[in-house]
């Protein structure tokens, strides 16, 4: 019965609020002709609030004892208490009543003048509009939960109803569908698109596999042959036929969904594809699911069962999900991957998917996919034909052979499909065979004799093109080859823009001989001097608006088989692109040659932001500076064990990110610009581009945070701080004071941050989980720096369970942190209370905090400028009343807590005798509250 009671007093505190809200609006509207249009639709809106708050009264009233979803709409910041929150700000924007008495007095034209002028409605305009999105949020859920008996259909609603696309910002949905866009297999399926010849691969459809699948009889084909077979090219064109299948059948809500895995890419394909999975859906749903929005909120990575969990609650959305992914073989671990799609294949949670999947006859990828899969090998006579018809169609469409006399003709397509018939990889050997009979002297002897003597394997192939590379030429092949492989293994398989590749060749050339290279390359000498090894053609992307580009021409290896071929010691020329060069590895030359270059950027008239993204994304694909820039930022990342390993590529890293070089300037307003086009998402977490530094700031100190900055998303870069603090004055860097301000991006909003570089990172460390930087500098200042200050910075970000085997807070305590630090206006433990820490909490009891501190009423106050300063309406409040009273707030925004953790840190303050008190006024304090909810 209290509980209904208490529904009762908050419902009615919003209805009454709501009724002065409903009488200011007719007042102002009747008023003034010219009155703001919001005040109608916050005469509408409210008005309708307060209906439905009318109907929960007479309900609850009816019911009797509260349903679970009264509970669930009146809990402590559930819809209820975020209406009363809400209507509460929105009447404070209307003047005082003394405005409307005298409005009332005076003539009519003074009236109007008088009532405009007290509404000052442009200034309140944006926070009118933002509370009535929140008012028109909390009432629609309250209306659904009037409609459902369950808590569980009340969080399905809500799943529907408040989805979280729409709530966030432009910039926000973009940093979700980032997160959701580890991998794009866009470039990969226009690339196997281009390769396509018409009148191929229909054999398939004709199936009666392919007719059972679509019918739902079956769930998954799996389609399987060796390398060289076809089956990228296959797979890429039945995508396709299944896009038009789903246009044709748009009322059933069919969509389709493809993953091309690539062995550049190095890392287990599982999770990528499940995130580009979800991001699909959620495109094509139409918003962004909460579950998924808190999957990202949280800031660790989710495990394969939270994404799965979200692929099942997207499906609601849709009658029939088509799903393509090829080359399961090429993902560096195949073991989850195999067992995920063997649930999307199998579980009836799943029921929607219809899987085609292509590989390897990789024994223990087989023995898997026969499990739930019909079988479609690539070894059939259809392919034999379809072999046959893209030998013809090649011969028939290639300038180079319109001479050839008919009857020769004839015989090049009967020896080569005859010939590709006892290869392993057909297709692919057939394509060389074409290119490299194109390259011969238009006479018959001579093609006739290679006729009778062509190669017996791809190897053997692939061999022969080698050695007719022209030995002045051999030197830009091999370095050709190895830029071509750095930069797939960089940008996850991509192909590397041809006019970087060549000003690239060119710098290795000239570094490793000293002499610069006389020979003028372009998109033509380079496929003389490679041949049939490497395709050059537009490379492709969807932008996120989902247009269409090609930007620039790029150069990859022509098929897998090459790289592996080049990678492998089957070559004669064995290792071809792992050779060692001028006494170095190749990659370390690579790496050198990156970083250098990137360092010899110039001003450039290309770092306005008005230009467009287009045309930015076009620069670095052109200029082998620029490139080199962004290159080499991803190369610490991804290669910064390597680095750290080779003292001159260290000194390199080490000079890139110093403030003081004269490079630096430049490159950090290129990254800037580079990185806001939103076309290159990897540059997230080491935003130090961004940083608006305090002019006072040493530079010393700037360097060293940018060093352990790169750590915070890269432990590997890590020595490159430890080397630059070799020989320096520690104790001086550490206790120095920096200043900057840089956006939040998950808050959007510009902080200032103030102190050691220890209590900096104490602030802005995580994005949850403890940086490498923050242990860094707590071992190696151990003495230096005050641990009690960086523990109260540091307690509100803390969630234990992601300190994993450092834990800061502990590590603070340990290095002698007072948790009754005087001097301050908040109390360690009112900060771990309000962020629901029950971990932080304990230790700080355990430690000796005061249970009924409320903080030094002359303290320190921080500034509104700072992160801390969301915690400034604590003062006064003791932990217990915090606990009791107060919305929970963390400083970073993302964590959700358990439900009775509060309970339980309740029940924990009140065994060391906490009281529930406040030393503040309590209107003062309820302003508070409200001013730090909003």
């Amino acid at each position: 019965m209290a509980e209904v009671v208490a529904v009762g007093a908050s419902v009615i505190a919003v209805i009454q609020i709501a009724d002065r809200i409903i009488g200011l609006c007719k007042f102002y509207i009747e008023t003034a002709q010219d009155a703001p249009p919001d005040l109608r639709i916050i005469l509408v809106e409210t008005s309708a609030l307060k209906a439905i708050l009318e109907n929960l009264i007479f309900l609850t009233a009816c019911d009797g004892p509260l349903s679970a979803a009264d509970r669930h709409i009146s809990g402590a910041n559930g819809p209820i208490e975020g209406c009363l929150l809400t209507v509460a700000e929105l009447e404070k924007l209307f003047p005082s009543d003394g405005s409307r008495t005298t409005a009332r007095k005076n003539s009519k034209k003074r009236r109007l003048d008088s009532v405009l002028t007290a509404l000052a409605w442009p200034l309140k305009e944006s926070k009118a509009r933002k509370l009535l999105d929140d008012m028109t949020r909390y009432k629609t859920t309250i209306g659904l939960a009037l409609t459902t008996n369950s808590i569980q259909d009340v969080k399905e609603i809500k799943e529907k109803a408040s989805q979280i696309h729409d709530m966030l910002t432009e910039s926000q949905r973009r940093e979700m569908y980032r997160w959701l866009q580890h991998t794009d297999p866009s470039p990969f399926h226009y690339r196997a698109q281009k390769d396509y010849e018409p009148g191929t691969g229909n054999w398939i459809l004709r199936s009666p596999e392919w007719a059972d699948w679509l019918a739902g009889k079956h769930r998954c084909l799996w389609i399987h042959g060796i390398p060289g077979a076809g089956k990228t090219v296959l797979i890429s064109y039945l995508i396709e036929q299944i896009g038009k299948l789903c246009d044709q059948t748009s009322y059933r809500k069919s969509i389709y969904v493809y993953y091309y895995c690539y062995f550049a890419h190095n890392q287990d394909e599982t999770k990528p594809f499940l995130k580009w999975l979800i991001g699909r859906l959620c495109r094509e749903a139409g918003g962004i699911p909460t579950y998924v929005y808190d999957l990202n909120r949280h800031g660790t990575e989710p495990n394969l069962t939270a994404l799965l969990k979200a692929i099942d609650q997207l499906l609601v959305s849709f009658e029939t999900v088509y799903i393509a992914i090829d080359a399961i073989d090429e993902s560096s671990s195949q073991d989850d991957f195999l067992q995920i799609l063997r649930s999307l294949g199998t579980d009836r949670n799943f029921k929607k998917l219809q899987l085609i999947i292509s590989s390897r006859d990789y024994i223990n990828i087989e023995k898997v996919m026969l499990s739930f899969s019909v079988s479609i090998p690539m070894n059939n006579f259809f392919v034999e034909q379809d072999i046959k018809h893209h030998v013809r169609s090649n011969l028939q469409s290639n300038s180079q052979f319109d001479r050839w006399p008919r009857d020769l003709l004839h015989e090049v397509e009967e020896s080569i499909t005859k010939g590709a018939g006892g290869i392993k990889a057909r297709f692919r050997w057939a394509v060389c065979q074409i290119d490299s009979l194109q390259r011969l002297k238009c006479e018959r002897e001579i093609i006739q004799k290679a006729l009778r003597n062509l190669p017996k394997t791809l190897d053997e192939t692939y061999d022969r093109i080698l050695f007719a590379v022209p030995k002045e030429e051999r030197l830009f092949v091999d370095c050709a080859f190895q830029w071509i492989a750095h930069h797939s293994e960089i940008y996850d398989g991509q192909g590397i823009p041809y006019e970087v590749l060549i000003e690239a060749t060119e710098a290795s050339i000239l570094s490793l001989t000293g002499n610069q290279n006389e020979r003028f390359y372009d998109k033509d000498t380079l496929r003389e001097v490679c041949g049939c090894l490497i395709d050059i053609s537009p490379e492709d992307y969807l932008d996120e608006e989902g247009y269409f580009h090609h930007p620039y021409i790029s150069v990859t290896f022509a098929h897998y088989s090459v790289h592996e071929y080049l990678n492998s010691n089957r070559t004669l020329n064995a290792n071809f692109i792992h050779r060692t060069i001028g006494g170095r590895d190749p990659k370390d030359h690579l790496l050198k040659t990156t970083l250098s270059e990137a360092q010899r950027i110039k001003p450039n008239d290309l770092w306005e932001l008005k230009m467009d993204s287009l045309d930015i994304f076009r620069a670095v694909n052109s200029r082998l500076d620029l490139y080199c820039v962004l290159s080499a930022l991803l190369s610490l990342r991804q290669f910064s064990v390597r680095i750290c390993q080779d003292n001159t590529l260290k000194r390199l890293a080490i000079d890139l990110l110093d403030p003081s070089m004269p490079h630096f300037p430049t490159m950090e307003v290129a990254t800037f610009v580079i990185e806001h086009t939103t076309l290159f998402s990897s540059l997230r977490d080491a935003d130090f581009w961004a940083i608006q530094w305090h002019p006072d700031t040493n530079t010393e100190l700037k360097h060293l945070y940018n060093l352990l900055l790169l750590t915070e998303s890269c432990a590997g870069c890590l020595p490159l701080a430890e080397t630059f603090l070799q020989g320096k004055d520690l104790k001086s860097l550490l206790q120095a004071q920096v200043c900057f301000s840089i956006e939040v991006w998950y808050d959007e909003a510009a902080y200032t941050f103030n102190g050691s570089l220890i209590e900096v990172f104490a602030q802005s460390t995580s994005r949850l989980w403890p940086g490498k930087a923050l242990e860094f500098l707590m071992e190696v200042g151990a003495g230096v720096f005050d641990p009690s200050v960086a523990f109260l910075l540091y307690i509100g970000g803390h969630i234990h369970s992601y300190c994993e085997d450092f834990c800061p807070l502990q590590r603070l305590l340990e290095l002698g942190a007072d948790p009754n630090l005087r001097g301050y206006q908040i109390t360690p433990l009112q900060i771990a209370t309000v962020s629901s820490d029950l971990n932080g909490v304990e230790r700080l009891l355990k430690a000796g905090a005061l249970p009924n501190d409320t903080g030094s009423p002359d303290g320190v106050i921080w500034g509104e400028d700072s992160l801390m300063h969301r915690l400034n309406h604590l003062h006064g409040a003791s932990p217990l009343r915090i606990c009791r009273d107060f919305a929970r707030i963390f400083m970073y925004k993302f964590y959700e807590v358990e439900p009775d953790v509060r309970k339980k840190i309740e029940e924990l303050l009140l065994d060391y005798g906490a009281e529930a008190f406040s030393t503040t006024c309590e209107l003062d304090m309820q302003e508070k509250r409200t001013n730090a909810q909003s």
